[in-house]
């Protein structure tokens, strides 16, 4: 089916022109405006834009559309075929088994450093550091810790 966009200015319902995109307070609304209010509204804020500071550039916004009834031929979408399907299951299966495990090694430390975590935050309780119950240590724990137990 095919749709065709009509744009109506949201303030007198002629032609649009433009959609306007305004964010204000966290809150964003798009309008729809003819060329008369879009001229409107650009000189109502044009003295704001002009002493502000640019945050990054402008998102692109996809204009409304409201759907209108045509006489137009289906086109026949294809559809896989079972062969196809093989294949693409296939390659899915090989990205699955191309994943690498992590080394042994990398293990082993991991492990170590977890089971020295609770020792690390005892220790800072006992010597005035202010320890979070979850989450990773501060780095002056740390090194304190580490200074401490050599």
């Amino acid at each position: 089916m095919a749709t065709k966009t009509i744009q109506t200015c949201d303030v007198c319902g002629t032609n649009a022109s433009t959609t306007a995109t305004i964010t204000l307070d966290r809150a964003t609304t798009e309008v729809d405006l003819c060329a008369k209010h879009a001229k409107e509204l650009a000189g109502a804020v044009k003295g704001f834009i002009g002493v502000g500071r640019p945050i990054g550039r402008a998102r692109t916004v996809a204009t409304k559309s409201v759907p209108v009834k045509r006489a137009a031929a289906k086109k026949a979408v294809p559809k896989k075929t079972a062969a196809k399907k093989a294949v693409a299951k296939k390659a899915v299966a090989k990205k699955a088994v191309a994943r690498k495990a992590p080394a042994k090694g990398a293990v082993r430390k991991r492990t170590k450093a977890l089971s020295q975590v609770a020792e690390m935050r005892a220790w800072g309780y006992a010597n005035g550091f202010n320890v979070a119950s979850k989450g990773r240590l501060k780095p002056d724990l740390v090194a304190a810790f580490e200074a401490a137990n050599k």
